[in-house]
């Protein structure tokens, strides 16, 4: 079981760049392009290091992708909206662009499919009050289509 307070800072420590600058994970790309003249915002080496070491060592065991998911399965119901947020945002910097590129492949591969078994719930994050949700939903269901059959086979 993931607790919704850690939830909520695993995107700081999987996406350090976008943790500074106080915004969701999946938004560095679209807002900096990558750049290393953003006044230290953009995603540098060492902050790739950092994510990569701090991936591997949240979802290094395989029961740790459905951990991470539980918030978003439907199965604890009234989840704080804030709690979900967290989840949706914690699992963005896990397999969305551009936290997908300091992830191992067997750990994109298992959030991906994870996020794919969880299955209608993830369809009912469309109905969240809050935008960042909503954004994060999309770009989630985004990366589990272009993960391949393997990864969408239980959506």
């Amino acid at each position: 079981f993931v607790a919704p307070g850690a939830a909520h800072f695993l995107p700081r420590l999987w996406a350090p760049a976008a943790g500074r600058a106080g915004m969701p994970p999946w938004r560095m790309s679209r807002s900096f392009g990558g750049s290393s003249d953003d006044g230290g915002s953009s995603s540098s080496g060492d902050d790739n290091l950092t994510a990569r070491a701090a991936k591997g060592v949240c979802l290094g065991s395989p029961d740790r992708a459905p951990q991470l998911l539980a918030l978003l399965a439907g199965g604890r119901r009234g989840a704080s909206p804030v709690a979900v947020m967290a989840a949706v945002e914690a699992v963005a910097a896990v397999a969305c662009d551009p936290g997908a590129r300091s992830t191992e492949g067997f750990m994109l591969m298992a959030v991906l499919t994870e996020a794919a078994a969880v299955g209608r719930p993830l369809f009912a994050l469309f109905s969240h009050p809050a935008g960042r949700v909503l954004d994060g939903a999309a770009l989630l269901m985004r990366a589990v289509a272009e993960g391949g059959a393997a990864a969408a086979g239980a959506l």
